[in-house]
Parts: structure tokens; C-alpha cells; sequence
């Protein structure tokens, strides 16, 4: 990568500096997968679903649109339709945005509850707390310690991070990722409520909640995230995935945790 790691002691210093700098309202932005723990807990609670055969035919109608859009056959129930989808996506044959986005929606005919606690059994089978990143934890107690706000910004559905997020105890200001609408029920429905959480869409959301805060420092693991990296202070790549170290390389501001 041509760069030395930091020290979580070494990179807060660094935050102390910027948190003067930019004053109060400045915020943290953080991923999730990858970033805060280890694996994709996004994918593991969509995989779930596709094993138990727990999607509904609420969704069907959509994933099969989605399927003909893609070039995927769209005969049989809402769990072929969306398991020959994620065969696809790892084939490079379906886009990723729409991909993540399709994993948040297809729990339609769902409640808001159901998909809790769907997801906290998957948080469960994941093994989640055990794949915490410890240098993330510092940083993070950190933050509420100096009341820094921190947003979560996550391309995996909305339900699985802030289940996790309640599971780890972490304090946070908000949680963006993808949202499904719900109707006056509480019952979600086959399409996002904003946009897509994902790679330059993660900056756009940010900036719709943050409205002109700006961002101390941001952290991410993969490619999808340079874009609220680079316009962050102190752009922070953690344990940085191959598509992230290459991107980085230009930009000398930025640190490394973990993964040296």
C-alpha cells in the first residue's frame, strides 16, 4: 500500500486536532461491514433468508421485474427469483447498487418488527459481537466521550445495522442504509424509501441529513466508500480491502487502522 498504519492513540490525536479545527457540530461518519466488524453482516442475514425460504410472495412481483431487467429468469417463487439474482451478482452479471438495494426490499410483506428480530437472528448466527474491530471500538468511545455525533452509512439493509448497532451498544445520531417504505402498518413494502446508500450515494444521503455539518473524519473498508472518504478531514481506511488501497494512493491525507 506504501503507508504505515496508525495507532488508534496516533489517530486520535489527529481527531482531537480536527474536532478544534472544525468546531462542534463536526460529525463522524462510519461504515459498517468490514469497518465496524468483520464480514458482511447484510449479506449473511440475506443468505439466512434464502436457506430458510423466509422471503414472501409480496416481493415476488418485484424481484421477477428486477430478474427480467438483469437478464435473470424470473419464473418461480420470491426465493428462486432472488437466489438466482445473488448468483448474478457474484457472476458480475447484476450490478451491485441495485443488488444491495434488492436485499433490503425483497423482505417485503414483512413488518418492521418481524425484520428485526429476523435480523437479530442472523446478527446471532453471524457471530457478530465476536468480530467486533476492537480499534474501532476506542475510536467510537472516543466520539461519546467528547460528544462527537456519529452516523452510521451502510449499503446493507437498515434493519440489520441497527440491530447491530443495538447489540454492540454503540451510540449513534443516525443510521443510514437501506430503507424500505412501510406503510401505515408498519409493513414493508418492494422498493427503498431514499435512495441507495451505496458508494457516491452514500455521500449524497450524508450530506441530505447532515445539512452543511461537516464531516471530521469517515471510515471505510472498501472501494464503495473512497467517495465519503475523500470528503471527510481525516479519511480513515480501515483494514482497507484491495479496491480501497488503490484508490487511496492519491490521497495523502489519509490514515490507516489495522491491516498493516
Amino acid at each position: 500500500m506504501g503507508r504505515d498504519a496508525v495507532t488508534t492513540d496516533e489517530l486520535i490525536l489527529r481527531l482531537e486536532a480536527e474536532r478544534v479545527r472544525l468546531g462542534e457540530h463536526a460529525v463522524i461518519a462510519t461504515d459498517c461491514d468490514g469497518t465496524l466488524w468483520s464480514g458482511d453482516a447484510g449479506e449473511a442475514m440475506f443468505e439466512l433468508a434464502l436457506a430458510e425460504r423466509a422471503l414472501r410472495d409480496e416481493a415476488r412481483s418485484a424481484l421477477a421485474t428486477e430478474a427480467r431487467a438483469s437478464g435473470v429468469p424470473s419464473d418461480g417463487d420470491a426465493n428462486a427469483i432472488a437466489a438466482r439474482l445473488v448468483d448474478a451478482l457474484r457472476a458480475g452479471r447484476y450490478d451491485e447498487g441495485r443488488a444491495f438495494a434488492m436485499m433490503a426490499w425483497a423482505f417485503a410483506g414483512f413488518s418492521g418488527g418481524e425484520l428485526g428480530r429476523f435480523a437479530a437472528g442472523a446478527l446471532e448466527a453471524f457471530e457478530l459481537v465476536r468480530r467486533r474491530r476492537v480499534e474501532m471500538e476506542h475510536v467510537l468511545c472516543w466520539a461519546k466521550e467528547r460528544g462527537v455525533a456519529v452516523y452510521l452509512v451502510s449499503a446493507s439493509p437498515h434493519a440489520i445495522i441497527a440491530e447491530a448497532a443495538d447489540m454492540l451498544g454503540l451510540e449513534v445520531e443516525g443510521v443510514l442504509a437501506m430503507r424500505p417504505v412501510e406503510d401505515r402498518a408498519g409493513v414493508i413494502g418492494a422498493t427503498l424509501a431514499s435512495a441507495p446508500t451505496y458508494a457516491e450515494g452514500k455521500v449524497a444521503r450524508l450530506a441530505e441529513v447532515l445539512e452543511g455539518r461537516p464531516v471530521l473524519a469517515a471510515f471505510g473498508d472498501s472501494g464503495w466508500d473512497y467517495a465519503m472518504l475523500e470528503r471527510a478531514a481525516v479519511p480513515v481506511a480501515v483494514y482497507p480491502a484491495p479496491s480501497l488501497a488503490l484508490r487511496i494512493e492519491g490521497l495523502e491525507r489519509v490514515c490507516i487502522l489495522g491491516g498493516a
